[in-house]
């Protein structure tokens, strides 16, 4: 339970575009068509920016 601001900021500086919704939301938006291998590295990255080991 944190400000969503700086994780989208560590997500950003990963290479990870993000946004948020509202103070404490983490929004997504990924392409209607993703490989499976883009997807672990955007949960890597959002893992990281949470702190948290992939």
């Amino acid at each position: 339970d944190r400000p969503a601001g700086p994780v989208v900021d560590a997500c950003r500086d990963a290479g990870l575009l993000a946004l948020t919704a509202g103070e404490r939301v983490l929004r997504l938006t990924p392409p209607l068509i993703v490989e499976p291998a883009d997807c672990a590295r955007a949960l890597a990255i959002v893992g990281a920016a949470l702190g948290r080991p992939a």
